[in-house]
């Protein structure tokens, strides 16, 4: 059986991230991600419209920085 284009074709991994997912990949909680972002500790925060997200590779970066 042939498979179609879209079953062989893994999917893109995510470049933007709210803040749940944001604090998850930083290993804090939300609330601690709100407050490091309020105080200005953490990545620069991309303003879309209605959105606010973060790169994750900006995330991932910070992360291993310590």
């Amino acid at each position: 059986m042939q498979q179609s284009i879209t079953e062989t074709i893994a999917p893109a991994p995510r470049l933007l991230v709210r803040a749940p997912e944001a604090a998850e990949i930083c290993g804090i909680s939300e609330s601690a991600w709100h407050r490091l972002n309020a105080a200005g500790k953490t990545p620069l925060p991309i303003k879309l419209t209605g959105a606010v997200v973060w790169s994750v590779p900006e995330l991932t970066d910070w992360v291993a920085s310590g």
